[in-house]
């Protein structure tokens, strides 16, 4: 599908840069590619759609008054694999690696990724493009594109970054360092990339329960697990969020099988307190059997989204139970989720007089803050019981099994029919014995 500049919202400002410099700017960047027979790179990208893509993008920079736009990898919940509608740095640069940053400035871009994706970087990437080879900790080179930042900006420069995709934890590690420069890190909540390309629909795929048999562990009994570690010894405890999808589907028992690649999770948040636990995630996904199971287990389901949770710890704050309790998240939680829960904390809207003309007034709370500490959650996942242990026995079995049949036909193949056999091949031919075994996924 050929990009069209209609996909994204611009001001009258970024309309008049667009109309003045996107002749001017095609024609100067066309240059740079009439040395190629080819019109796409490895990665599938047409050259024409790369311009286009990187222009649209610095109009919304324009707009956003940023001199910067960084592209994480990561989704807002820190993931290892993202689904095709959170993998806006391949659709920026073409780069197909599963690790990797994207920067994109007013007039040229950057992309940063380590020692196994230089090859494969350097045939996917257009002349647009600037090859950043990361390094290790104790070699010589660039360690990290915020460290490139650093030495390599000008002075009062503007970095914008969607802050869901970027970790409180790090943010608090390079904003002195940015700052000591100048340089401001600046939060974008709409994300520029969403805003510049088509819609990608999400899987509906549907979420499942997780068996007792396999899990050794009730649900109910793992929420008064994780409550006794956060609130029975810490009295100032009072609500924890919980972004990390591997551990939700651990802890609620619950699974789903084609949401994000290579992994039985689902896109959800988790809120915890001494009384009420809270999942928020697309409703559309959770049949009328697992509904019912969650309220038995004592578990609400609410909609996907920071804004959701932000609305249920306004309600919570207010509450006799919350008011002087703290928050408490793990250190993957985004910078994105901690600023809308830091407001939701610091602003409460409460009735005024009734003479009053405005409907609210704003109180704010000055010992609002959140509290990051290790999860308790994942701690608990790494213990496993008798049911599990037994569970990884049985796999392995029926892997190994998979792998002598495997094994056989390969060396038929090879041997006895005198076939050369591709890695490629070997690997299908491997995960079709693997599938015939029972509860292979």
């Amino acid at each position: 599908m050929s990009f069209c500049l209609p996909f994204f919202r611009t001001s009258s400002a970024a309309r008049e840069f667009e109309e003045d410099n996107r002749t001017d700017y095609l024609e100067k960047h066309a240059l740079d590619h009439q040395c190629s027979d080819s019109p796409v790179f490895q990665g599938g990208l047409l050259k024409s759609e790369a311009r286009e893509r990187l222009y649209s993008l610095r109009v919304l920079m324009q707009d956003n008054k940023v001199d910067y736009y960084v592209i994480p990898s990561e989704d807002e919940h820190q993931s290892e694999f993202t689904t095709e509608a959170d993998q806006r740095r391949k659709w920026i640069s073409g780069f197909t690696g599963s690790a990797g940053t994207a920067v994109v400035g007013k007039d040229k871009a950057w992309l940063f990724v380590d020692s196994r994706y230089w090859v494969q970087a350097a045939k996917q990437l257009s002349s647009e493009w600037t090859l950043v080879k990361m390094v290790g900790k104790n070699m010589e080179g660039c360690h990290a594109w915020w460290e490139w930042c650093e030495n390599n900006v000008e002075d009062h420069a503007r970095i914008g970054i969607d802050p869901k995709l970027i970790t409180l934890v790090l943010v608090n590690t390079i904003e002195p360092k940015l700052n000591a420069k100048s340089i401001s890190l600046v939060q974008i909540n709409d994300n520029l990339i969403d805003a510049i390309r088509p819609t990608v629909e999400r899987s509906l795929s549907p979420v499942t329960l997780h068996p007792l048999k396999f899990s050794g562990c009730s649900t109910k009994d793992k929420l008064a697990l994780i409550r006794d570690e956060l609130f029975t010894n810490n009295p100032d405890n009072g609500l924890y969020i919980l972004p990390v999808l591997p551990s939700i589907a651990w802890l609620l028992n619950l699974r789903c099988q084609h949401d994000v690649p290579n992994t039985p999770i689902f896109r959800s948040y988790v809120t915890l307190t001494r009384t009420e636990c809270v999942i928020y995630a697309d409703k559309r996904k959770f049949s009328k059997e697992v509904m019912v199971s969650l309220k038995d287990d004592g578990v609400r389901l609410e909609a996907y989204g920071i804004d959701e949770v932000k609305r249920y710890i306004v309600g919570w704050k207010a509450s006799t139970d919350g008011e002087k309790r703290k928050v408490l998240a793990p250190s993957s939680v985004s910078w994105g989720m901690v600023h809308t829960v830091k407001m939701a904390i610091t602003v409460c809207q409460v009735p005024v007089p009734y003479k009053a003309v405005a409907d609210t007034h704003v109180r704010r709370d000055s010992q609002a803050k959140i509290d990051i500490i290790a999860c308790p959650v994942d701690a608990a996942k790494a213990i496993k019981n008798k049911t599990e242990i037994e569970g990884f026995r049985r796999a392995y079995l029926r892997d190994g099994a998979a792998t002598v049949r495997w094994m056989t036909w390969l060396d038929e193949e090879i041997k006895d029919k005198g076939r050369k056999i591709g890695e490629w091949e070997a690997g299908e031919k491997l995960t079709e014995f693997r599938s015939h075994e029972q509860y292979f996924a």
